[in-house]
């Protein structure tokens, strides 16, 4: 590999750590921010609710044309699957 390639790869994958920082850090304000008008009621859903809600989610981004409903959808299930991967390890620990 030369290192021409090797800088371009290095660049391209720095670029997309700072998108996916980036879009991660805006999905954890949505999260401070609904929460707190809701008491923090999607981390108690169970997996079947956790699930429904992420459906709904996509099926919402499927349906829009419209691009910030689109993020908006797509930040909210990003912090759904989030909040599944915490209920998934909370479990694995209690369970230890």
């Amino acid at each position: 590999m030369s290192k021409r390639y090797d800088k371009r790869v290095e660049a391209r994958l720095e670029e997309s750590r700072i998108k996916v920082q980036r879009m991660m850090d805006r999905a954890m304000g949505m999260y401070i921010e609904q929460e707190g008008k809701k008491g923090d009621t999607w981390r108690d859903q169970s997996y079947g609710q956790l699930f429904s809600h992420m459906r709904h989610e996509v099926e919402e981004i499927k349906r829009s044309s419209n691009r910030t409903f689109q993020l908006h959808n797509c930040l909210d299930n990003a912090i759904l699957s989030i909040l599944l991967a915490c209920k998934v390890e909370e479990e694995t620990l209690r369970s230890k």
